[in-house]
């Protein structure tokens, strides 16, 4: 079991909002995928698609919540010339929306 405190701030400067994940002292170290800092998210940088919410309804009807993701894949693209890794969904690598 990982246990970590994660604090949203807004920074001074910038209108962005800045992730820290804290980690109790009784702990020790966390995990060491939150030093890496926030994962990456699950929204298309092109069409901005991000993951659908709804129920699970089985047969018995006792709805529990879930999440239906789009299917983002990282790729480099060219953005102004120069190469750059993208989350681009599949619908937008398919239409031909990104130039690789």
């Amino acid at each position: 079991m990982h246990l970590s405190l994660v604090i949203y701030e807004w920074a001074a400067f910038e209108s962005d909002l800045v992730v820290r994940v804290v980690c109790p002292s009784w702990l020790g170290t966390c995990h060491a995928r939150h030093n890496q800092g926030v994962s990456m998210a699950s929204v298309c940088e092109i069409c901005a698609k991000r993951p659908g919410f709804g129920h699970n309804v089985p047969w018995s009807k006792k709805k529990t919540l879930r999440r239906w993701n789009p299917n983002i894949q990282k790729v480099r693209a060219v953005v102004n010339g120069t190469p750059k890794r993208m989350n681009v969904c599949t619908g937008c690598l398919k239409a031909g929306k990104v130039s690789r």
